[in-house]
């Protein structure tokens, strides 16, 4: 071997000052693209998948754009819609990468798949390319979709609060007999007899009435009956209302005497207190 054949040999060994090597060949374009939307926080109650999980809002479209022939299976199916078309082609809508307002878009794929909100909920994407040989080629993309329908929930029904029976129950049973009157001037009827009824306990604290039952009695049933009169000249008015309110009389009639007769109104305050209850009930 001459001197210059072995420094050549012995030159393929030895690296030359600034030479980098053959060159990178450029990168491979990537087949299968996908909007370019920054992933919101995943709700802790769906299982982690692969990827992270993209907000799909109402009248929004996710396009998938593929240079490859792809199948696009979506589940739960029910939750979106899918149109898929040969590109190149134009899209005109609000995407799902855009600012909100309606545009055209051009996609240069071959096959292109535009996804668009049906429900509310998770959905599964899953792309598989054509002639596909191993799961590493298969892409799955998460979405949480939601098209704006979604009830909104509804307040709970809070039951309403139980109401007082009142001093000696007295309030409930004026509650209960006026439940049974019917009237056509039913509230302007039962104003007014709340209204004597407390002025027939004013009375009584005042002393304005014999303190005995009977005649306490019979003041209860004149301020009843002077509270639905409806006037000299309208007779038939009157009485057609004091039949009307009969149910109410009896059902306090009985209030009163059962208190009576347990001792309850023993004294001018326990019959002040009393009347002020039926009057109460006659408002609620």
């Amino acid at each position: 071997m001459t001197r210059l054949s072995a420094a050549l040999a012995l030159g393929l060994l030895v690296p030359v000052a600034g030479y980098a090597g053959p060159p990178t060949p450029p990168a491979t374009p990537t087949p299968i693209r996908f909007p370019a939307i920054p992933a919101p926080k995943v709700d802790p109650v769906i299982p982690p998948g692969p990827g992270a999980v993209t907000a799909l809002g109402p009248g929004l479209l996710y396009v998938i754009d593929a240079d490859v022939e792809i199948l696009v299976a979506c589940s739960p199916r029910e939750l979106v819609t899918m149109s898929t078309f040969a590109g190149p082609a134009k899209v005109y809508g609000r995407f799902a990468d855009g600012t909100g307002k309606s545009e055209f878009r051009e996609y240069k794929g071959k096959k292109i798949v535009a996804i668009e909100a049906a429900g509310t909920g998770r959905v599964d994407v899953i792309i598989v390319p054509a002639g596909a040989k191993s799961e590493e080629e298969i892409v799955w993309r998460a979405l949480q979709v939601d098209n704006g329908t979604k009830p909104k929930p509804v307040d709970p029904v809070v039951p309403p609060a139980p109401k007082p029976d009142g001093k000696f129950g007295l309030s409930k049973a004026s509650r209960d007999g006026a439940a049974g009157v019917t009237s056509p001037a039913k509230a302007d009827e039962a104003a007014a007899l709340a209204s004597g009824n407390r002025g027939l306990a004013s009375a009584i604290a005042a002393g304005g009435v014999e303190f005995t039952p009977g005649k306490i009695l019979d003041a209860w049933r004149e301020a009843n009956r002077t509270a639905l009169d409806k006037g000299g000249e309208d007779l038939a008015a009157s009485v057609a209302a004091r039949a009307a309110w009969k149910p109410w009389a009896d059902t306090t009639s009985a209030g009163l005497s059962a208190a009576y007769n347990a001792g309850k109104l023993a004294t001018k305050q326990d019959w002040v207190d009393a009347f002020n209850a039926i009057a109460d009930g006659l408002k609620e």
